[in-house]
């Protein structure tokens, strides 16, 4: 019996223990909301003409020692503590300006997010655009170096053939002369032999001739001899 009141007692401290470091541990805030009595003298008891709350504007109309004279924005006028005032902006609307610049900027951001979004779609087309054309020039220069080599191996075999022309130029002038001479002489045996067969046409037709005439004597030799014959066979018939 003891022994369970021990326990039970001790479980009863353990939770009581560990409510209050749950306490303890818990994080607060000091609420700085306050109101400040707008008096009509500077003194603590003299009489109130309105409250004013925190991060509420008023204007400075004069220094009272402890106190400051004050007018409102409702147009009123009193005295209220200096340990009340400053000239730093309440949290409340530095809080309030943040959040709007805050806002501001997501709106913002969200904005350039759509831009560059549109941007990306729009540079990603045109990188597609510049690249294909970056293809096509790669391909005509390749083209274009192609067909310079072929130029520079002509240049090469031309100049060549120069060098060999120019260096042969003399041989060159030489063959023309002996090909001159040549056709020189081939022209002067062209006319020689034309020459020779001009006579021996005229030889030609000089023996022809006199073949004839020798035929033609022999048959009128012929032809007498065979009349004296004739006529001798009648004259010793008679």
């Amino acid at each position: 019996m003891k022994r369970e009141l021990f326990v039970a007692c001790a479980l009863l401290l353990l939770l009581f223990a560990t409510g209050l470091s749950i306490a303890w541990a818990e994080t607060l805030f000091i609420v700085d909301r306050v109101v400040v009595s707008l008096r009509k003298q500077p003194a603590d008891n003299a009489l109130v003409v309105g409250y004013l709350k925190t991060d509420q504007s008023v204007e400075l109309l004069e220094d009272a020692g402890q106190y400051a004279k004050v007018r409102t924005d409702a147009g009123e006028t009193g005295f209220v503590p200096h340990q009340y005032l400053t000239a730093s902006e309440p949290k409340s609307v530095v809080i309030s300006k943040l959040e709007l610049e805050r806002a501001q900027l997501f709106e913002r951001l969200q904005e350039l997010e759509k831009r560059v979004n549109r941007s990306g779609s729009e540079s990603g087309k045109a990188l597609q655009e510049a690249n294909r054309q970056l293809l096509s020039v790669q391909q005509e220069l390749a083209g274009a170096r192609e067909s310079l080599s072929k130029s520079n191996v002509e240049v090469r075999k031309l100049a060549k053939d120069y060098q060999t022309l120019k260096e042969n130029s003399g041989n060159v002038a030489k063959l023309l002369s002996e090909r001159d001479r040549l056709l020189k002489e081939k022209q002067q045996l062209v006319e020689k032999t034309a020459a020779v067969e001009a006579e021996r046409d005229s030889l030609l037709k000089k023996g022809s001739i006199k073949w004839f005439l020798a035929g033609a004597g022999v048959l009128l030799v012929g032809w007498m001899i065979g009349k004296a014959s004739g006529s001798r066979r009648r004259s010793f018939l008679s």
